[in-house]
């Protein structure tokens, strides 16, 4: 079994499109995607309820946090399309050998930061999967 550290892997935003990495990240939290399952009991099954696909995936959220920079033009970038409402294809290039991506694209859903005495200045952020996430095959 193969283990890869983690430094190394990116969260990418299209800027001036061209896939930028996000200045200064700390922790990349990759969409959980979610398969809707029905369940379907038959009226002359006592024993157990059968599940189904119900035809959908639920992409779900990535999340990236770090060091905040006020002055960062790729943290600029995330807030200025969230406030415009503007759809973009992101990428999370992973650190392993080839390296492999997961491709998507996505609405920047929340930006926010923080300050703690004695700490770095933080943001965080969160960008919504619109469509489907591209895996590596």
């Amino acid at each position: 079994m193969s283990k890869y550290a983690a430094k190394g892997s990116l969260f990418k935003w299209t800027i001036s499109s061209v896939l930028t990495a996000i200045a200064q990240q700390t922790e990349i939290t990759a969409p959980e995607a979610q398969v809707q399952i029905l369940d379907v009991p038959a009226l002359d099954d006592s024993v157990a309820i059968d599940k189904a696909p119900g035809g959908y995936i639920n992409y779900g959220e990535a999340r990236i946090t770090g060091y905040f920079d006020p002055a960062a033009s790729t943290q600029k970038a995330l807030t200025t399309d969230m406030n415009a409402l503007t759809s973009r294809a992101a990428s999370i290039l992973w650190s392993d050998v080839a390296p492999s991506s997961w491709t998507f694209t996505g609405y920047v859903k929340s930006f926010g930061a923080s300050a703690q005495e004695g700490q770095m200045l933080k943001f965080n952020t969160s960008i919504a999967v619109d469509g489907a996430i591209t895996y590596p095959t």
